[in-house]
């Protein structure tokens, strides 16, 4: 008997049908809160997609789109929360790279560089990216801030890309 799998349209979960009549969703947990790593931040919604260099420019992000668009929603938030995204597939300086936030207008807006860093695991700086290695781009989002997809208090929805 063969089972066929297929991809969530949030570019985050695997399905597969079992024999058992049952389907087994896998799941990355590619983001996370490292001030309070106890506290675990709905996959549901959360996702990472592809942006296409043509839907970054008309979104208004400047240069060249160099990461997926990363979004996550945070309940129960402290007035600044960080949030880490795990990625890879990254490389050069880190100082080529700038951050762009989506707005409550739709809009991309860049996001100012004391908010946001590039981490490896154990989230020390990096300056330097090598492709294939895994890193966290950390993002610090004040609840009801520029940044704040969410209307609702003490949620957080936050949507970012990488550009160069």
């Amino acid at each position: 008997m063969k089972f066929g799998m297929y991809a969530g349209n949030s570019g985050n979960a695997l399905y597969c049908p079992t024999g058992y009549l049952e389907l087994l969703r896998l799941q990355d947990r590619f983001v996370y809160l490292p001030e309070m790593p106890y506290r675990e931040v709905d996959l549901d919604k959360a996702a990472r997609n592809v942006l296409s260099q043509e839907k970054f420019e008309q979104g208004g992000g400047e240069g060249t789109v160099a990461s997926r668009c990363n979004t996550a929603t945070i309940r129960n938030v402290h007035p600044n929360t960080t949030v880490a995204f795990r990625m890879n597939n990254l490389s050069g300086s880190t100082s080529d790279l700038m951050l762009d936030a989506y707005g409550s207008d739709g809009k991309l807006q860049q996001v100012a560089s004391e908010m946001w860093k590039i981490t490896d695991e154990t989230g020390e700086a990096v300056t330097e990216l090598t492709d294939g290695m895994l890193y966290e781009l950390r993002v610090t989002i004040a609840d009801g801030g520029d940044f704040d997809l969410s209307e609702a208090e003490k949620e957080i929805k936050l949507s970012v890309a990488l550009g160069k």
